[in-house]
């Protein structure tokens, strides 16, 4: 009488080796795949975070630059190089610099103590390929910023 050996065959370990090998393939993916999703929504949360405050800096500015309750005054910027990364917009405000509230002459109308400026800039490390269209803007860019500069 024949005794059998306590062990496993040589198919019976390459069966679940290669069990555990696929398994291990279909978790990776998923974590791999899993983390990529976090990231992009993480970015659009991001990018709509600051949209919303970008929102709320242009309201405010533009509406305490308004003369009266329906006129603005308002002329044409001249471009200072070659080449433009986008569009401006700059106007004069009347919040006052030290205690950020609306100011007025003695007639009701509002002191215009400051110019703001808005701008889209690309930046200059960025990883894309630098190109514009015909008209001069910069096209190929996602990455560009809004700036907002306080002119006092």
């Amino acid at each position: 009488m024949r005794r059998r050996r306590a062990g496993l065959t040589l198919l019976e370990v390459m069966l679940t080796s290669s069990f555990f090998a696929a398994l291990s393939l279909v978790v990776w993916l998923a974590m791999s795949s899993s983390v990529s999703i976090w990231a992009r929504a993480s970015g659009r949360d991001d990018a709509h975070r600051n949209l919303i405050k970008a929102i709320s800096w242009l309201r405010r500015d533009l509406g305490s630059a308004r003369l009266s309750a329906t006129t603005f005054q308002h002329s044409a910027l001249q471009a200072t190089s070659g080449c433009k990364e986008g569009d401006a917009i700059a106007f004069l405000s009347p919040i006052d610099p030290g205690s950020d509230q609306l100011t007025t002459k003695n007639d009701g109308t509002p002191f215009m103590m400051r110019t703001i400026l808005y701008y889209l800039a690309a930046p200059l490390q960025d990883p894309c390929q630098r190109g514009s269209d015909g008209s001069g803007y910069e096209v190929f860019c996602p990455h560009k910023i809004l700036v907002r500069r306080v002119l006092d």
